[in-house]
């Protein structure tokens, strides 16, 4: 069997000491692949999965990213040099996010499925990622991080989130996995499991918030991460956690178990 790991920066295979699903499958003589966008949106991913081959998995585990994440792109601007990075907001280049979650209240006036989930929002510290440099050059060093740039970076993503409607975005990302949880299940005729990070704000989810097609492994509902680590933000005792956990998961699950044979 072999298994996609993708989503954002937490399905990264890490060349020291690989991925906790990666060494989760290897326990269990499976394969995994690993197709990871860091900073991106739902939205963002799921466009690019849809337009590659994917007929050769036979399960898929997405790692589920915040839905009030974004992508613009002022025209066609191109990087000409690492030196022009550091100019790359003032573009307007990049994916942004507001985290916001923890202020995240289920809805009870709701029209669609996506309405259950939206809830409501307060608008409180607004933080734009450096996706898109990371991109470019695959560094976190590839700009340097200065009070005056930060504050710059905020403005503009401020600018960005007052000048559009976070509900829309929000469901934006929700249908896009949505569409995708249905083009997986239908179309591939595979499942899909969706992997919710070790982080507090993701505590309260459950599978009632995600699209009905796929699985959620809740790693939150079992312990937190420390510090952020490496390319996929686990260390290696992490990393061995979130894998023991993640068994134990597959053995409550009995049709789970029957996806891997177990």
């Amino acid at each position: 069997m072999n298994i996609l790991v993708t989503g954002d920066s937490f399905a990264t295979i890490n060349v020291d000491y690989k991925h906790w699903a990666y060494n989760w499958a290897k326990a269990h003589d499976l394969n995994t692949t690993h197709r990871s966008y860091p900073g991106q949106s739902h939205v963002k991913i799921i466009e690019t999965l849809r337009n590659s081959n994917m007929s050769n998995f036979d399960a898929v585990f997405y790692c589920l990213t915040d839905f009030l994440r974004t992508s613009i792109t002022d025209q066609d601007y191109k990087v000409p040099s690492k030196e022009a990075a550091f100019h790359l907001t003032d573009y307007l280049n990049g994916y942004y996010r507001e985290p916001a979650f923890i202020n995240y209240i289920i809805s009870n006036d709701r029209d669609t499925p996506a309405d259950d989930f939206v809830g409501n929002f307060t608008r409180e510290g607004i933080s734009v990622t450096k996706g898109a440099i990371d991109c470019y050059y695959g560094t976190n060093d590839a700009m340097p991080i200065q009070d005056e740039k930060v504050k710059l970076e905020m403005e503009k993503a401020g600018l960005l989130y007052s000048s559009i409607s976070i509900r829309w975005l929000i469901k934006a990302n929700w249908y896009a996995l949505d569409s995708f949880a249905k083009y997986v299940t239908y179309k591939l005729n595979k499942p899909i499991i969706f992997i919710a990070p070790p982080l507090t704000e993701w505590e309260h989810w459950d599978n009632n918030h995600l699209p009905e097609e796929g699985y959620l492994f809740n790693s939150a509902k079992y312990f937190h991460m420390g510090a952020d680590t490496g390319t996929n933000h686990l260390g290696t005792e992490d990393a061995s956690e979130m894998q023991h956990h993640f068994e134990t998961w597959c053995q409550e699950n009995n049709y789970i178990k029957t996806i891997f044979n177990k």
